[in-house]
This record gives structure tokens, C-alpha cells and sequence, in this order.
């Protein structure tokens, strides 16, 4: 069997091969600009503007460190390096509890300073604050 050729120009409405060919010369960035445009438009008709894809901000705190950002009030995010037994221990406790890692690492903690002493506690705050200005 004879291969059929096909004559790409007059087979196209418009004719030519420039119809397969996507215009590249689009400014990428137009799309986003638009968008802009848009918002901006509504805003002044007052329309409310659409929202972003996910989930609606909740936690609307001031983040002083880096290691603050995506935590609640009053917590920071922070590396420790322990044992390995002591850890496979915290999980399997978190999840024996259904509670998360963190609150179980946390009760731990409190525990800890609970037996050292409030007057102890205090003295090495006082003295971890004074060195660590130096």
C-alpha cells in the first residue's frame, strides 16, 4: 500500500501550517495582570472578590520569628535531637491517647519542671536570661 500524502495547506480552513503553531509572543505575566484588573474592577463596583483556591486563613497572629509562622498563639516551632527509644515512646503514647505529639511532648515538659521546683526553674530562667544577652 502506497502512502497517501495530504497536502497541509489546503487541508486546514485558513490554510497553511501556522494554524498548529501556538502565538509564543504572549506575555506569560498577562494572565496574572488580568486578574488584578479584574479584582480591581469589582472592588470598585463593590462586589465581593472571590476567594483563592484553599482553605480560608484562620490564624491572623503576628509573627515575630520565622519559627512562629503556621503555629497558634503562644507556641514556636523548635529541633530537639533525643533518643530514639524516648521518641518511638512519645508517638506510640500520642497515638495510644489520640492527641497529638506535641501536647503529650509538652505535658512531659511541664512535668519536668513541675518536679524541679517553681524556685529553680525561676533561678535558671533568671541566669539563661542574663548570659544569653552576652
Amino acid at each position: 500500500m502506497a502512502k497517501k500524502k495530504i497536502d497541509v495547506e489546503s487541508a486546514l480552513p485558513g490554510g497553511g501550517i501556522s494554524n498548529l503553531i501556538q502565538d509564543t509572543t504572549e506575555n506569560p505575566d498577562r494572565k496574572e495582570l488580568e486578574g488584578h484588573v479584574r479584582r480591581a474592577e469589582a472592588k470598585k463596583r463593590g462586589d465581593k472578590p472571590k476567594r483563592g483556591p484553599g482553605r480560608p486563613r484562620t490564624n491572623f497572629k503576628e509573627v515575630e520569628k520565622s519559627s512562629e509562622e503556621g503555629t497558634i498563639e503562644g507556641e514556636t516551632r523548635a529541633t530537639f535531637i533525643i533518643k530514639k527509644d524516648l521518641l518511638e515512646s512519645l508517638k506510640a503514647l500520642a497515638y495510644w491517647e489520640r492527641s497529638q505529639i506535641k501536647d503529650v511532648a509538652n505535658e512531659a515538659i511541664q512535668l519536668l519542671l513541675e518536679s524541679r521546683g517553681e524556685k529553680t526553674v525561676e533561678q535558671a530562667k533568671k541566669l539563661y536570661e542574663k548570659n544569653k544577652k552576652k
